[in-house]
């Protein structure tokens, strides 16, 4: 059975506690790694920059403590083909149905309809989540 390795355990200790029990369990099905949680304002205004998010600093599920958002990629991280769109769809299949059936919604990049973001799993309801952070 997969276990996460020191890479995604380090990605994953600002995650909320939702998310991280839904990834505990998707973990058991299929590996993958972790490779974001939380995303400070540097990181997302590169993100930008680069064409990969269309938020701005405290527009993006990352940008909060904790995290409401991750960004993984099939695992060996040093072997993975960004451009293999099966794989993470497998992924993303295997985190939502283990959020299923822990009563917590995930919402995968890969299916916005624009700016498809594959590697992107996020709570559905971040954006309640996240008044009540700022509470």
């Amino acid at each position: 059975m997969p276990v996460f390795g020191s890479r995604s355990l380090s990605n994953l200790a600002g995650v909320h506690p939702d998310l991280r029990r839904v990834l505990d369990e998707a973990i058991k099905h299929i590996d993958f790694t972790v490779i974001q949680g939380q995303r400070g304002r540097k990181a997302q205004e590169a993100a930008k920059a680069a064409g990969n998010s269309n938020a701005g600093f405290g527009q993006s599920p990352h940008n909060y403590a904790p995290a409401l958002a991750v960004d993984v990629i099939p695992y060996p991280f040093k072997d993975a083909d960004w451009n293999d769109i099966p794989k993470f769809k497998a992924i993303a299949d295997v985190v939502i149905a283990e959020g299923k059936k822990l009563g917590i919604e995930i919402t995968w990049g890969g299916n916005w309809k624009s700016l498809k973001d594959y590697p992107h799993l996020e709570l559905a309801n971040w954006k309640n989540i996240r008044g009540k952070l700022a509470e």
